[in-house]
C-alpha cells in the first residue's frame, strides 16, 4: 500500500527543486521498501510470528494500513497541489552565498557539544536542541560535498562529526541515529554524485547493510548496560571520562554478563521484522485506545504550547510536551507501546496516522494529514531556493532520523520552539555578518 501510494501520485522533478523532491521521493521508496515491502514479506515468511507474540490481530493490522494509506494519499496530493499553485520564491543572497560556511558552522558546533558535553548548557542554550537534529544533517552534506568537490577541509570537518555521531550513539546502544545516517549517505550519494552504474549502486548499498547488520544484531547488548549505568546513576552524561569509564566496564563484562547477553540478543532476521515493523505493529494501540474511549483530541497540543509558556503563568505543574495528562507516560509514544505490552518504561516509533486517529478517529487522520502537509510545503517553500542549506532545513523537518515527512501536530509545535526558532537565529546573524560587515566568508 506505501508503494502504491508513491507510485500513483509521483510526478518528474524538474526545475531548482529538483533535488528536494529527489530526496523527498527517495524518502518515500526507502519507507516502501523498507517498511512496506520488506515487513510484509518477512511477515508472511514467519506466518506473523511478532505480531502474533505481541498480541496483534491480523485485522487490526489491516485497519491502521488503511489508515496509513488513506493519510497518505491526503498529504501528498496535498503537497503536490500546492507545489503547483503557489510559485518560487527570491532566497536571500546573503545566505545564498554562504550556504557551505553556515553547514561547516553548525558541523563544528555539533562536533564541540559532543566532545565537551554541556558546553551550551549555560551559554547559548537554546542552540542544544538544534546541534542535536542538525549536527549530523550537516556533516553528510558536508561529507558529500567534499567528495564532490574534492575538499579535503570540509569532507574532514563532516566526517569528524559522522565518527562522533556513531560513537556517542553506539555507546547509548542507539540505532536509529546511526542506521539513519548510513540511508542519508546513500541517498545524497546517488543525488549528488550521479552514481548511475551497477557497480556504483552494489558499493552503496554494501556497506550500509554490512554496517546495518552490526547495528540491528550487536548494539542490544550496549543499549541494555547504557539504560543500567544511566538509572543506577553510575554514568554521568556531561563527563566525558564518565563514557571512557563505562566503555572500560562494558567490554571487561562488569555490567551485564553473558546470560544478559542472550537475553537482549535476537536473530537477525527477526529483529529487522520487529524494528521495521514496529511503526504499524504498535500504532495499533491507538487504534484500541479510540476504540476503547480513551481520546486525546486537542489535550495533547494544548499541553505542548503550556510547556513552553513560564512557570509564571502556568504555576508548577508544567506539563510534559506531547503528553496527554501532562505526564511523560501519556506521550504518544510511550501510550501506544503500553497499549501494547503493558509496559509504560518504554516509547517506540509509530504510524503518524494511528496518533491522529488516536485524536478524533477518522476525521483526525484527514484533518491532521492536510495539517501536517501544509507545515511540510511551508518549510519546502522556505528551503527551495537554496541547495546545500536547502536539504538541510528540509530534512530537518523529517522526523524521527529524517525518514518521517509526515509529523504530529504536537511535534511540530516543538520543533517550531527547538529546532526552526534556534535556526534562525543562527541564519539571520550570518545575514548580518554578511550585510553589516560586508565580509561574505569568501
Amino acid at each position: 500500500m506505501s508503494l502504491l501510494v508513491f507510485l500513483v501520485i509521483k510526478e518528474k522533478s524538474h526545475g531548482r527543486d529538483s533535488k528536494l523532491l529527489q530526496l523527498f521521493y527517495s524518502v518515500l521508496i526507502y519507507k516502501c521498501l523498507f517498511h512496506g515491502i520488506l515487513v510484509d514479506v518477512l511477515r508472511i515468511l514467519s506466518n506473523g510470528a511478532v505480531n502474533r507474540e505481541y498480541g496483534v490481530k491480523d485485522y487490526e493490522l489491516f485497519y491502521i494500513t488503511l489508515i496509513e494509506f488513506s493519510s497518505n494519499i491526503v498529504y501528498l496530493a496535498v503537497f503536490l497541489i500546492l507545489r503547483r499553485i503557489i510559485a518560487f520564491g527570491a532566497p536571500s543572497k546573503s545566505l545564498k552565498s554562504n550556504e557551505i560556511y553556515i553547514l561547516t558552522t553548525l558541523s563544528l558546533l555539533s562536533s564541540i557539544s559532543y566532545v565537551i558535553p554541556g558546553i551550551f548548557n549555560s551559554f547559548f542554550w537554546f542552540i542544544n536542541p538544534l546541534l542535536i537534529a542538525i549536527g549530523p544533517i550537516s556533516s553528510v552534506i558536508l561529507t558529500i560535498w567534499g567528495i564532490k568537490n574534492r575538499n579535503n577541509y570540509n569532507l574532514a570537518i563532516g566526517l569528524t562529526n559522522i565518527i562522533l555521531t556513531f560513537l556517542i550513539n553506539m555507546i547509548a546502544g542507539l540505532r536509529g541515529a546511526i542506521v539513519g545516517i548510513l540511508v542519508l549517505l546513500v541517498i545524497l550519494s546517488i543525488i549528488e554524485l550521479n552514481a548511475k552504474t551497477i557497480k556504483k549502486y552494489i558499493l552503496y548499498a554494501f556497506i550500509p547493510v554490512t554496517l546495518l547488520y552490526f547495528v540491528q544484531t550487536k548494539l542490544g547488548p550496549l543499549k541494555y548496560a547504557f539504560a543500567i549505568s544511566v538509572a543506577n546513576k553510575s554514568l554521568d552524561l556531561q563527563n566525558p571520562m564518565s563514557y571512557i569509564n563505562f566503555i572500560n566496564d562494558f567490554i571487561n563484562g562488569e555490567i551485564i554478563n553473558e546470560t544478559d547477553f542472550e537475553a537482549v540478543e535476537s536473530s537477525f532476521i527477526n529483529d529487522v521484522e520487529f524494528r521495521y515493523g514496529a511503526a504499524s505493529m504498535f500504532a495499533v494501540g491507538f487504534l484500541r485506545m479510540y476504540n476503547n474511549g480513551y481520546i486525546a483530541q486537542l489535550k495533547i497540543e494544548s499541553n505542548t504550547i503550556k510547556a513552553f509558556m513560564p512557570r509564571q503563568i502556568i504555576g508548577d505543574d508544567k506539563p510534559v510536551s506531547g503528553s496527554l495528562d501532562g505526564t511523560e507516560k501519556t506521550m504518544g509514544m510511550y501510550a501506544c507501546y503500553n497499549e501494547i505490552t503493558g509496559d509504560n518504561h518504554n516509547m517506540t516509533d509509530f504510524y503518524v496516522s494511528g496518533h491522529y486517529y488516536w485524536q478524533f478517529g477518522f476525521f483526525g487522520v484527514f484533518l491532521f494529514s492536510f495539517v501536517a502537509s501544509i507545515f511540510s510545503f511551508s518549510i519546502y517553500f522556505l528551503s527551495k531556493g537554496y541547495e546545500l542549506l536547502g536539504q538541510a532545513f528540509w530534512l530537518l523537518s523529517f522526523k524521527p532520523f529524517w525518514f518521517l515527512p509526515k509529523i504530529w501536530m504536537a511535534e511540530a509545535i516543538i520543533m517550531s520552539k527547538t529546532q526552526f526558532f534556534p535556526l534562525g537565529v543562527v541564519l539571520f546573524s550570518f545575514i548580518v555578518l554578511h550585510k553589516i560587515k560586508n565580509i561574505g566568508f569568501k
